[in-house]
Order: C-alpha cells, then structure tokens, then sequence
C-alpha cells in the first residue's frame, strides 16, 4: 500500500504505507516495483468507479503526463493492470494549452477547440496492455482492493496509539 500520506480516494488520512507478503528472498528492486504495481493497483480502483458512473462511454487510452509519464516501466506496468493503453504526449502543459483553446474559442479565433488542440497535442508513445501480464496482475489488484477491508481497523488502532506521547518526548530515551 503506497499511502505514506493516507488515502486520496475515498479520502482516509490512516491509511498508511505498508508491504505484505515480502521475504528474505525479496531485494530493493522488488520494493520499488510493488510501489509503481500498488499505484498502478489503485489506478485500476479507480479506473473501475469512473467506468461504473459513466458505463455509456468508450475508454479507448490514458493520457499521461507528468513525472510519472517519464517512466517506460511504470506507464507498461499501468498499461497491463488497467488493461488499456497508455499514452505519452509531446506536451505537459495540457490545462495551460486547454485554456488559451478556450479563450481562443471565446473571441473568434478559432472554431473547432479538439481540432486545434489534436494540432498541438500528439502522442509520443504507446505502451500496449499484454494479455498475459493483465491476466497475472488482476488477481493481485483484486486483493490490493480486498487489503483495505480488512486492515482498516488496523489502521484505525494505528492512528489512535500513535496520537499517545512516544517515550522520547517522554523522556525515557
């Protein structure tokens, strides 16, 4: 569970970062992939929801930008949980190009917003879904889902012991 911060959705401040299921057999490499997998995990949840709230509409790609689009073995790893493609474009400012669009749109300009911006904005690289690692992963992005269920208690206890005086502000230590 990534959530070193808590939870952004559904918004649940104790939710805490945690592994499950690591061995003496497991490296550093092995924790960084879990962290992209995990994101890629809720991705997925949330992938799920928009899909259930808006089922009349046709997801053909993700779009990505930012820090994270920089990364081929995430945007393949989010390619394959999700089971979509993903998209890196030419562009990272999109919300800054979408806004002078529509001023553009607003004072005569132009009159096709998605045609001026499909100028501008191209895709750069597409990273595939691979049946076979969407198959693997839909398994553990089902348990990823099921942990919170479960360990939502924890997490409540968590967040009451951890509002008690630790032993260093005690004086003990």
């Amino acid at each position: 569970m990534p959530h070193l911060a808590g939870r952004t959705y559904p918004a649940d401040s104790k939710v805490k970062g945690t592994w499950i299921g690591f061995s003496w057999s497991h490296k550093k490499a092995h924790f960084y992939r879990s962290i992209l997998e995990s994101i890629a995990y809720e991705y997925r949840y949330y992938f799920r929801i928009i899909k259930e709230l808006f089922p009349e509409t046709n997801y053909s790609e993700v779009r990505v930008i930012g820090g994270g689009s920089k990364s081929n073995l995430w945007n393949q790893i989010k390619a394959d949980v999700l089971g979509i493609p993903y998209v890196q474009i030419n562009e990272e400012d999109v919300g800054l190009i979408g806004l002078a669009m529509t001023v553009a749109k607003g004072v005569g300009l132009i009159d096709d917003i998605s045609k001026n911006i499909k100028n501008i904005i191209k895709p750069t690289v597409k990273y595939e879904p691979r049946d076979k690692h969407h198959k693997y992963y839909q398994n553990y992005a089902d348990l990823y889902e099921g942990l919170f269920k479960n360990i939502n208690p924890t997490f409540f206890e968590l967040s009451k012991i951890s509002e008690l005086p630790n032993p260093q502000e005690l004086g003990d230590l």
